[in-house]
């Protein structure tokens, strides 16, 4: 399993190393196509996650180090059965 992960998230490589291959890279520079091949997205509110960003990935979770979710379309998720 690929995740990719927002560089900003403390400890993200050692919390999440044991389910896969933990990637990370500026929350601000995260694209779609970066997640051609990523299975797991952990986010921050910098990143906006939507249509846009995840259609034709193959991106099954997102997960946000956060605690509001007004940068996620929850809706699209739901429908994309992400």
């Amino acid at each position: 399993m690929i995740i990719l992960a927002d560089e900003n998230i403390p400890n993200v490589k050692q919390s999440f190393a044991a389910f896969g291959e933990v990637k990370t890279v500026s929350g601000r520079d995260i694209s779609a196509v970066m997640l051609s091949d990523v299975d797991v997205l952990l986010v921050r509110s910098i990143t906006p996650v939507n249509e846009q960003l995840l259609a034709g990935s193959h991106v099954k979770f997102v997960g946000s180090a956060t605690t509001g979710t007004d940068h996620v379309d929850m809706e699209y998720l739901a429908k994309a059965g992400i």
